[in-house]
C-alpha cells in the first residue's frame, strides 16, 4: 500500500485478479495486525484505509 489513505477499490484496480473477497480478508487481517487503520470519511460515508 501507499503512505496515504486509499479507498477500498483502489488496490483491486491496481492488482489484476484480486477478488473482492480476498481483498476484504487481507484488509481485515492487516487491521488486526495493526498495519492498516480504517476510518470513515465524512463526506459520503465512505471508508478509507491507511498504513499505520
Amino acid at each position: 500500500m501507499s503512505d496515504g489513505s486509499m479507498r477500498f477499490n483502489a488496490p483491486r484496480r491496481a492488482i489484476a485478479g484480486l477478488s473482492h473477497c480476498m481483498l476484504t480478508l487481507t484488509l481485515h487481517s492487516l487491521e488486526r495486525d495493526g498495519l492498516v487503520c480504517e476510518r470513515l470519511a465524512h463526506a459520503r460515508q465512505r471508508t478509507e484505509r491507511r498504513s499505520s
